[in-house]
């Protein structure tokens, strides 16, 4: 829906479990070198900003080094493995929820340690604002689907519904997370 680069994917049944699967980006068949953020940040902070958001957004806590590919020969950049994103197998749907509200969702992610700009921050936070509330429904209900207690539904979309409008006051209040960040927006 935003399109961020990230390798299309989608759930497959097996033996009554669901697993999420990505198609496989890496053609050199080999483990993927961690990247340098400063690097990506450099080549294009405005992708940067999308990614920052979107992790915040989703509560992916697990933004590091070695789950963001970039090809320094191309300048492209691929963003998987977010199964620490939004709501964890354990733990309760509601606590959650609570313990997240105007919180960054991350810890050290490794771009936002880096980015040194607004420079397409309000690209990506209008676009993110602009993201339909029956797209968010829908992704909730294919969500409930595979394991979202249904009985939570509700109270998901209306946690990501109002996420997506307070980013930039969550990044404002947590300026210390975002150090070589400008203090002032200009």
């Amino acid at each position: 829906m935003l399109l961020l680069p990230c390798p299309p994917g989608a759930t497959l049944e097996k033996s009554a479990e669901t697993y999420f699967f990505s198609l496989d980006f890496n053609l050199a068949g080999q483990a993927l070198p961690p990247v340098n953020p400063s690097a990506i940040v450099a080549s294009d902070p405005r992708l940067s900003w999308g990614i920052i958001l979107f992790d915040m957004l989703v509560l992916n806590g697990d933004r590091h080094h070695q789950n963001i590919a970039y090809d320094s020969s191309t300048q492209r950049i691929q963003i998987f493995d977010h199964s620490h994103a939004f709501l964890r197998p354990s733990g309760d749907v509601l606590v959650t929820l609570a313990t997240s509200d105007g919180k960054l969702g991350f810890g050290g992610h490794c771009l936002a340690q880096e980015i040194d700009t607004y420079d397409g921050f309000e690209t990506w936070n209008n676009r993110i604002n602009q993201i339909p509330h029956y797209f968010i429904d829908g992704v909730l209900d294919a969500c409930a689907a595979v394991g979202l207690p249904t009985a939570h539904k509700g109270a998901c979309a209306d946690f990501i519904k109002k996420r997506c409008q307070e980013l930039e006051v969550i990044v404002q209040s947590n300026l210390a997370s975002f150090p070589k960040l400008p203090k002032a927006k200009p």
